[in-house]
């Protein structure tokens, strides 16, 4: 073999590399564009943070098996009222589902009206009608018992919508 015929062996496998580690750049970057193009079209939703005030720990689990499928969690949770403005002191809330009856007769409505005060969006949670909470919170959002998991993904779908239009 003469020697310019090693030379250009030595440069054809050369340019073979070469064009073979460009067509590994273009593939990655390919894929990387379906991958862009995926998240466009189903964007991550924000996680939102959420206040359980639920005195029934199975009812609480449910909650929080429901939000984790619907990209939130649980920031607090808590079954008194005095334990649960202190949550809201030290923990920042996007959103709250509030147990009206809690236990040994503790009404959730403290409660209620700091989250009004801080403008953080809640739900009311009973297994007795809407017309059983008292009348100056008959506006607020209400889910009755048995709770379903649609009931928890509109409302906070809906606090959603109003967190993406401000």
């Amino acid at each position: 073999m003469s020697p310019k015929s090693d030379w250009l062996q030595r440069r054809i496998a050369t340019t073979a590399r070469w064009i073979n580690s460009r067509r590994r750049q273009i593939a990655l970057g390919r894929a990387l564009l379906r991958r862009l193009r995926k998240i466009e079209r189903n964007p991550v939703l924000p996680q939102l943070a959420v206040l359980l005030v639920e005195d029934d720990y199975l009812i609480v689990r449910h909650i929080e098996r429901v939000l984790a499928s619907h990209e939130c969690e649980a920031a607090g949770r808590g079954a008194r009222v005095k334990d649960v403005l202190r949550i809201i002191d030290h923990k920042q809330i996007d959103l709250a589902f509030l147990d009206v009856h809690l236990r040994d007769g503790e009404k959730v409505y403290p409660v209620a009206d700091e989250l009004r005060r801080r403008g953080i969006p809640f739900a009311f949670i009973s297994a007795f009608g809407p017309d059983r909470v008292e009348a100056g919170y008959r506006d607020e959002a209400f889910i009755g018992k048995p709770i379903l998991e649609q009931d928890i993904c509109r409302f906070v779908d809906s606090v959603r919508g109003r967190a993406s239009v401000h």
